[in-house]
């Protein structure tokens, strides 16, 4: 409690979120943003307080291709929710490396950290897994896992997310892609077991 982070972008951060910032004596800033993510949304930390960055790039997986689906008007209906878990089971079997990096990153009781993503969904969701390799608990984590329905609340990043994408389809149609679910983790889960 108190060394480890998870955030979404850090574009613009208000007055408030730069003392809460301060506060909190980061000293390792991990992003798992593309190139194209940093370079729409860089991230600006107070420059009172510069922690050392890495950039542990994570792909998207197949997350895009759906995105590419309905900007074409293919509308998948209930496959979203399986593309959800699949881009859980994607980040287990294709970006091993990306995230024994990020663990060995983490090897040091000195640090405070911050990880992040453009959306503390998908990516830094499943990377908070390394709270069941320091002893929390499958039900405490997935307790954390759901916080991320209290700050990204799909409702509210529909417009962006619909903007962003160039998107016009209803919000029950895309809503598997803006929430976070059992369902997707476990799946990530089942084939750690697996394998």
């Amino acid at each position: 409690m108190g060394k480890l982070y998870r955030s979404g972008q850090l574009t613009d951060l208000s007055s408030a979120d730069k003392q809460l910032w301060q506060s909190l004596n980061i000293n390792l800033n991990i992003d798992f943003c593309s190139v194209d993510e940093r370079i729409k949304n860089p991230t600006v930390i107070p420059s009172t307080q510069k922690p050392n960055i890495s950039i542990l790039e994570i792909g998207a997986g197949n997350t895009a291709e759906i995105i590419h689906n309905l900007q074409n008007g293919k509308v998948l209906g209930n496959s979203m929710q399986t593309t959800m878990i699949e881009v859980n089971q994607y980040f287990v079997l294709n970006q091993t490396v990306v995230f024994q990096q990020f663990y060995h990153l983490l090897d040091s009781d000195d640090q405070c950290v911050l990880f992040h993503c453009s959306d503390v969904k998908d990516r830094t969701g499943f990377a908070a897994i390394l709270l069941t390799a320091l002893g929390v608990s499958s039900e405490q984590f997935m307790q954390d896992y759901f916080l991320t329905s209290r700050y990204f609340i799909p409702g509210q990043v529909y417009r962006w997310f619909s903007e962003r994408f160039g998107l016009n389809v209803p919000l029950n149609t895309i809503l598997p892609l803006l929430e976070v679910r059992a369902a997707y983790l476990n799946g990530a889960f089942e084939l750690i077991n697996k394998q």
